[in-house]
């Protein structure tokens, strides 16, 4: 393996918390002593924090920015650290273009149903909800599935539970409760399980059976996600 790409690994595998704490040890007394892999840390830690808040369009113009910084400083870094540095670059691009077309499908998040404060009735549901609205999910859906024991046909609780697991893009999971839902069409929630049963099926690699539904949705004057369905079709189409 190339020094270099060896390198990249390592700070990866450090700033992501993925060593061992001796490694990690080993890593920081490394870092202390190596000059070339203090300067290559600092470039990386540079072009990441750079990128998190950018789209696509605009990465050549922070890449720019950054080799104008560079350019400005006297003592600059060896042939090999311009290498790394490029290749770094490149795998960060590489990288956010892979997450930008992937979350490219829109998916309008259910917010959730309005928390009655002070009701006492059903304080089970109330507190799930809350937690739902709270992005407190795994929490969530721990409350619903109490709820689900005395009632597990409740299109309600078997909703929510599946926005929850998709809000953790746990998608398989959601993908059960959104099929069940997207049965039964005298629910409220009928054709937004629909739609999410869809993105479920295509997060898992079913793009065939999200597209059919798709095209059922798109014929329907009901649906709520009418430009959603429009666009997530495009996508599919075009991949």
């Amino acid at each position: 393996m190339d020094d270099n790409l060896k390198h990249i690994e390592l700070i990866e595998a450090y700033l992501e918390g993925n060593l061992s704490e001796e490694e990690k040890v080993d890593f920081e007394v490394q870092l202390l002593v190596d000059k070339d892999l203090e300067e290559e840390f600092e470039l990386y830690k540079k072009i990441v924090g750079g990128f998190q808040d950018i789209r696509l369009e605009n990465i050549r113009k922070k890449l720019q920015a950054i080799d104008d910084e560079m350019d400005s400083i006297s003592n600059k870094p060896s042939a090999k650290f311009y290498w790394w540095a490029g290749l770094a670059a490149c795998l960060i691009f590489f990288q956010i273009f892979l997450n930008y077309t992937k979350n490219s499908i829109p998916l309008p998040l259910e917010e959730g149903l309005p928390v009655l404060m002070g009701d006492d009735h059903n304080l089970t549901f109330q507190n799930a909800m809350q937690l739902y609205k709270n992005g407190k999910y795994d929490a969530s859906i721990n409350r619903f599935k109490q709820l689900v024991v005395a009632n597990p046909t409740n299109d309600t609780l078997l909703y929510f539970i599946g926005c929850a697991e998709l809000n953790i893009q746990k998608y398989q999971e959601a993908s059960q409760y959104f099929k069940y839902v997207s049965t039964k069409s005298n629910s409220v929630f009928y054709l937004k399980s629909k739609y999410y049963l869809a993105y479920s099926l295509y997060k898992t690699n079913q793009s065939k059976e999200a597209k059919l539904i798709l095209h059922e949705l798109i014929s329907n004057y009901e649906n709520p996600f009418v430009e959603e369905t429009k666009l997530f079709l495009k996508e599919i189409n075009e991949n």
